[in-house]
């Protein structure tokens, strides 16, 4: 759903405030990446390091996504 209305985000705002959302959101990105991966050096139950990793790389891949979908938006237009 988000994805679909890049054309709002591109045609709104200028091209170096488009460039500063995508690089916010792979900044995002970077550091769900650190949090899931600095699980595994947690104490806890297995199946909760498990899920809390899984659901920060997935927060990672849809923000890397996101931020690049801008940017391809930005740079067709």
């Amino acid at each position: 759903m988000l994805i679909n209305n890049l054309n709002f985000w591109v045609k709104k705002y200028n091209r170096d405030q488009v460039d500063a959302y995508s690089r916010y959101a792979h900044a995002l990105s970077v550091a769900a990446g650190i949090g899931a991966f600095s699980l595994f050096f947690s104490d806890g139950e297995l199946l909760g390091i498990i899920l809390k990793f899984t659901v920060l790389f997935l927060v990672m891949i849809i923000l890397f996504g996101f931020g690049i979908n801008i940017l391809r938006k930005q740079n067709d237009d």
